[in-house]
């Protein structure tokens, strides 16, 4: 039997703050609102105009695994992600950060070959 655990833990930092504003780059037409002076498309990220974006984020991981001989093993595992962003945006008129999530997942491998 094998056997597999273990924890992983991450942080991401971007040195460049959100920035929405039109400038003299910006394709013509992404601002149809030319009062305003922001990208239409990304207007519902001006909560966060001006923050630098950093993610943090956590792995868990256990499995269990099978040798049948020399050339063929199985494995199954269990593996949880969270992750979190410090970026919001305004879906119907709610902050939300589109960057979080959680995901759970179920594996089952099946490995020949020279192992």
């Amino acid at each position: 039997m094998l056997y597999t655990a273990g924890v992983t833990y991450y942080r991401n930092s971007y040195p460049d703050p959100l920035d929405i504003r039109v400038t003299s780059e910006t394709p013509a037409g992404e601002d149809q609102n030319p009062a305003n002076g922001f990208i239409d498309d990304f207007e519902a990220f001006l909560p966060s105009q001006g923050i630098e974006r950093s993610d943090s984020g956590i792995r868990l991981e256990a499995g269990v695994g099978y040798q049948f001989g020399p050339n063929m093993r199985a494995f199954f595992g269990y593996n949880q992600e969270r992750r979190g962003s410090n970026i919001l945006e305004v879906i119907s008129g709610s902050l939300v950060s589109p960057f979080d999530y959680r995901v759970n997942r179920l594996s089952l491998r099946f490995e020949v070959g020279w192992l």
